[in-house]
């Protein structure tokens, strides 16, 4: 894990030689998140599966409270081919200020940040920098569907809903 991410995040939470990055409405604005997106770099996508086994074990023997997740989705380019893939693995409460949602990627942040839906949280910091694409909105603008989701027209309200009082025009 690397060192700058532990004011957020306890010291302890993967195992020594984790890599992580946080990315979505924390790192656009910590002051406003309701969670924690840490997400766990893995060598390749086949290692996802092995990568989340050995961290939901990790937070076994560290005794955190924790609810693990099943779900898993491979990203595609647009011509079919899988180019990465995400493996949720748990949702940890009471070691940090806001729960932690953990999963597991072989996507780089900028690779990920390209597959969020909404324009505003499409920001990740691993500690040392701080990554944005073209399309990420300041907090004061107003959010842009990127993609749509099953998920996206709540978690658009919800985000636009957060900002609110930043935006001049309402």
């Amino acid at each position: 894990m690397n060192p700058n991410l532990t004011p957020p995040l306890p010291s302890n939470l993967l195992p020594p030689g984790d890599e992580c990055y946080i990315a979505g409405g924390y790192a656009a604005c910590p002051e406003r998140a309701t969670d924690i997106d840490v997400w766990v770099k893995a060598p390749n996508v086949e290692l996802l599966p092995s990568v989340r086994r050995r961290v939901l074990s990790w937070f076994s023997a560290q005794g955190f409270d924790f609810q693990a997740m099943e779900d898993s989705r491979n990203i595609h380019d647009e011509y079919g081919d899988v180019i990465g893939g995400v493996l949720k693995v748990a949702v940890i409460t009471g070691a940090a200020r806001l729960p932690i949602h953990v999963m597991v990627t072989d996507m780089r942040p900028r690779a990920l940040l390209e597959t969020f839906d909404i324009s505003t949280h499409m920001v990740a910091w691993d500690g040392d920098e701080t990554v944005t694409i073209s399309y990420t909105s300041a907090l004061e603008e107003d959010p842009i569907i990127i993609k749509m989701t099953p998920t996206t027209p709540a978690r658009f309200d919800k985000i636009r809903n957060r900002y609110a009082d930043l935006r001049t025009n309402g």
